[in-house]
């Protein structure tokens, strides 16, 4: 129910007269009134109404908005066994007659800054972490080539410079010819890298993963084992103490071919 004051009324139908509603109206006027009421209510309505098309169409006139369409085959994953199939698969064909070494390769972040994780501890005694909040931080590159893996820590972030040493510690301890699998990243894409890669004469290729799919990627699975399990809850202030704990994890890792096959396994590389 909604009610009207006086002064509502009287600018809402813009009565030149005042009218009294302080007696009683008979049915008659209280019917014509009422019908008056909506009546105006109504007129409003269809004058808002007219007014929001004339501005739709005068914003037509001056706006082209973008149409809109809906996403193409080729950008959306249909699945992953069949991107599997018709992505890595291809690589597998190109690497195997050739005789290379595929090689995934990516790139994370480390922070002294502790990842929580659910830990064991006496039956009413919650688990405390105590931070300093004055997180150091630490890029971490990598390499998966069957059940090797290879990796090198840094300060600060990675660039084309720490790519390129990379590619070369790659070339040290991998004979043969390699073919690097890895994600579009901008570093990736670099001039320095291309020329690089350029200079090795064939012995490197590069192929990249979806842009939409980086889960294909098993050394996404090994950073995230690293985090949750091997350094969760670790409390360091210095990044060399991050820098050390996070080698000799990373190390272990390697050590256990389960954790590997594991990792294919979660991207769908493993059978």
């Amino acid at each position: 129910m909604v009610f009207w004051s006086v002064s509502d009324i009287h600018s809402f139908t813009g009565a030149s007269e005042r009218i009294d509603l302080s007696s009683d109206f008979d049915t008659g006027s209280a019917k014509r009134f009422e019908n008056d009421i909506s009546r105006r209510i109504s007129e409003t309505k269809c004058n808002l109404q007219l007014s929001g098309a004339r501005l739709a169409l005068a914003w037509g006139q001056w706006f082209q908005l973008p149409a809109t369409r809906t996403p193409g085959g080729g950008t959306r994953r249909q699945g992953d066994p069949a991107l599997v199939t018709d992505g890595v698969a291809c690589f597998l064909k190109k690497a195997r007659p050739q005789r290379r070494t595929i090689v995934f390769i990516d790139e994370s972040g480390l922070s002294t800054r502790p990842t929580r994780a659910r830990t064991w501890a006496p039956h009413g005694q919650t688990p405390v972490l105590h931070e300093t909040f004055n997180w150091k931080s630490l890029s971490i590159i990598g390499g998966l080539a069957l059940c090797r893996f290879y990796f090198q820590i840094h300060a600060g972030s990675i660039k084309s410079v720490q790519v390129v040493e990379f590619l070369n510690h790659l070339q040290r301890h991998l004979r043969g010819k390699i073919l690097v699998l890895w994600d579009g990243a901008p570093i990736h894409r670099s001039v320095l890298v291309k020329n690089y890669v350029t200079a090795t004469k064939g012995r490197i290729v590069i192929e990249r993963l979806p842009a939409y799919a980086p889960e294909l990627n098993p050394v996404e699975y090994m950073w995230g084992h690293l985090k949750t399990h091997e350094i969760a809850n670790l409390i360091v202030t210095q990044a060399w103490e991050l820098s050390f704990e996070a080698t000799a994890a990373l190390r272990r890792m390697r050590r256990r071919p389960s954790v590997i096959t594991d990792c294919y396994s979660q991207a769908q590389l493993w059978p």
